[in-house]
């Protein structure tokens, strides 16, 4: 069986390749984070079939394998994956896991039904029905219980979060889109003992992506600065390209 620091370096080389490449789509725009997203699953999921080998376990000389010795089919590729969603929130412990495990098993091995063992290894002493057995205790044990518990979870957050955003819209009224930045600035934080010192314009410019209106203010607490408010009123994409435009027939 791999050892759990041949795991862990198969990891982190795993970690930076995969890094690089989601950093690189990421910059394409919408698509790219929607890459970002997909590029994780294909490049835990993909490499199994053929080899057992993410390019991390390549380096280190181990494989995934099924521990009752049969093909390393799509279900437990794809249950694996998704298993590490399950071993890594409470404090990594399903990784740690196969540190003592007797056949260094980490929990999403468990529910799959799978071992990483050296490229060498051609049997790792596990007995195929026994195999079978625990997957499926651990399937039931942990795996259907934590699914069911972010979905609970996802159910929760959607009926009562929008409460909460009712909550912050209530806190009006907001400035309008044509108020000054000068007169939203200066909020009185007197009652936590802040004095506020004078509202400074801010330096603007008429360009999409820049402000066309700011102002600053500073408080003070025993005439030392502790806190500083801006509040910048930005240029609209399409007011700004009718400002160039009219710039440039002016020239």
């Amino acid at each position: 069986m791999a050892s759990f620091c041949r795991r862990l370096a198969a990891w982190i080389i795993d970690g930076v390749i995969l890094g690089i490449i989601i950093a690189a789509v990421s910059r394409i725009g919408g698509a790219g984070w929607i890459l970002a997203y997909v590029i994780p699953v294909a490049y835990f999921v993909l490499p199994y079939p053929r080899v057992g080998q993410t390019p991390g376990k390549m380096i280190l000389g181990i494989e995934v394998s099924a521990a009752d010795g049969g093909p390393l089919k799509w279900r437990k590729r794809i249950l694996r994956y998704f298993g590490y969603f399950i071993s890594g929130p409470p404090f990594a412990l399903g990784f740690l896991w196969s540190i003592w495990d007797r056949n260094k098993q980490a929990w999403h091995d468990k529910m799959a039904g799978t071992v990483v063992v050296m490229s060498s290894d051609q049997a790792w002493g596990i007995d195929p029905v026994e195999a079978r057995r625990s997957q499926r205790r651990w399937l039931l044990g942990l795996g259907v219980p934590s699914v069911l518990i972010v979905t609970v979870a996802a159910i929760w957050i959607w009926f009562f979060f929008p409460v909460d955003l009712s909550e912050v819209s209530e806190m009006g009224p907001w400035p309008s889109s044509d108020a000054h930045a000068s007169r939203t600035v200066g909020a009185d934080l007197g009652h936590l003992g802040f004095a506020k010192g004078d509202i400074e314009r801010v330096p603007v410019g008429a360009k999409p992506g820049l402000y066309e209106d700011g102002a600053a203010v500073t408080y003070f607490l025993t005439d030392q600065p502790v806190a500083a408010v801006w509040v910048l009123k930005y240029v609209e994409e399409s007011v700004a390209s009718q400002a160039f435009d009219l710039d440039a027939m002016q020239m």
